[in-house]
């Protein structure tokens, strides 16, 4: 029998991810997945970190040291991540109201660039991130009104409520 100690970093973010669009929290496996994943961070996938770090958000779970290792080794695999995996990211620590200076400087930085290939719900969590945590990043609103602009067909309600609200 297999315990959470054998999980691959794509396993306990699959995992939390699983149990997250279930909506259902158990504080004692997220504690065991956090426990497990942090000395395994750089094993992390880009997708892996972004993805942990949106199912412990949706889930409500805060874990401090997770989300701080899962900053670090996200920073250091920058060039790695898509417009999702940035986008979750952000959301993920907004949600938290967890402010990480160098983080949000890289995504801002990286989805400035990469804000035309962006869908809707990303342009949408992306600015309501910075936004709901203060941070009036100008060349990042530029560049997601320039992108939201020719996509406002593709914004639901709420991603359209959202967006003007960061704005």
């Amino acid at each position: 029998m297999s315990s959470i100690s054998d999980f691959s970093p794509q396993h306990l973010a699959s995992t939390a991810t699983a149990f997250a669009k279930l909506g259902v929290l158990v504080d004692e496996l997220l504690e065991a997945i956090s426990a497990e994943a942090i000395p395994k961070i750089s094993e992390f996938t880009s997708p892996d970190l972004s993805l942990t770090a949106w199912a412990m958000a949706k889930l409500g779970f805060l874990h401090l040291h997770l989300l701080d290792s899962i900053a670090a080794e996200a920073i250091a695999k920058c060039s790695d991540f898509d417009q999702q995996g940035l986008s979750n990211t952000a959301w993920a620590f907004a949600t938290f109201a967890v402010w990480h200076a160098t983080l949000f400087d890289w995504i801002a930085g990286s989805s400035v660039c990469a804000c035309s290939a962006f869908n809707a719900q990303n342009l949408s969590n992306t600015s309501w991130s910075f936004a709901v945590l203060g941070v009036i990043h100008v060349p990042l609103l530029e560049a997601i009104s320039a992108a939201a602009l020719p996509k406002i067909s593709e914004f639901t309600p709420q991603n359209l409520s959202n967006t003007a609200w960061s704005f």
